[in-house]
């Protein structure tokens, strides 16, 4: 589990890094409104590299997957997968991308 305050991209490869995975996920299931907030439209960019969004992104095994999805607090947004399948997102029209680390490095030299 990891918070999101770095970008989902760059928290993404944190976990699959740190476990050995790989991972998928679909640019429809990326929550882009927050409860209480009005519904605006959000670019994939924002979405997949902006940080402090103060969400949580975590992992479960396959059999507990029941246990979750019908949360409504809970987003499934992909999946995780072999290490050498790589991190990828399946955008709307079908297209499939690498996901590379593109948030917050607080290491990155300026």
């Amino acid at each position: 589990m990891i918070d999101l305050s770095d970008g989902l991209s760059t928290d993404l490869v944190h976990i699959c890094d740190e476990s050995g995975t790989g991972a998928v996920i679909r640019e429809e299931l990326i929550p882009r409104a927050r409860a209480g907030r009005p519904a605006r439209p959000v670019d994939l960019r924002c979405a997949l590299h902006g940080g402090e969004d103060y969400e949580l992104l975590f992992t479960v095994a396959q059999e507990d997957y029941d246990k979750l999805v019908l949360n409504e607090q809970i987003s499934v947004i992909g999946y995780m997968t072999e290490p050498e399948k790589g991190k990828k997102i399946i955008t709307k029209g079908g297209n499939t991308f690498d996901i590379t680390a593109q948030g917050w490095n607080a290491f990155a030299s300026k």
